[in-house]
């Protein structure tokens, strides 16, 4: 795990920040309606709501909206077709 956060390791994957666009339709899904590590192979780590503080391991119930910073690990490939899917 120190590896994959210090980027030191031969790990393909990494820690990204992504925000949820405010013309994302996903606004209000919870992240198990979502998804999003079986779908897209994502693991959200993390959630900064717009306004509030950070939100650490959320939960599947936790509900996504728009301008909130979704804190993410994954391959690299995968963020690309995440970000697309949320209209970033």
């Amino acid at each position: 795990l120190i590896d994959l956060a210090t980027g030191s390791g031969k790990q393909p994957f990494q820690i990204r920040e992504i925000v949820v666009p405010e013309s994302s339709s996903i606004t209000g899904q919870s992240l198990k309606q979502l998804s999003l590590g079986s779908r897209f192979g994502v693991i959200v780590i993390g959630i900064k709501p717009t306004g509030k503080a950070m939100q650490f391991n959320p939960s599947a119930d936790t509900a996504i909206n728009n301008g909130d910073v979704l804190i993410t690990v994954g391959h690299e490939d995968k963020f690309q077709v995440l970000e697309h899917f949320l209209g970033t």
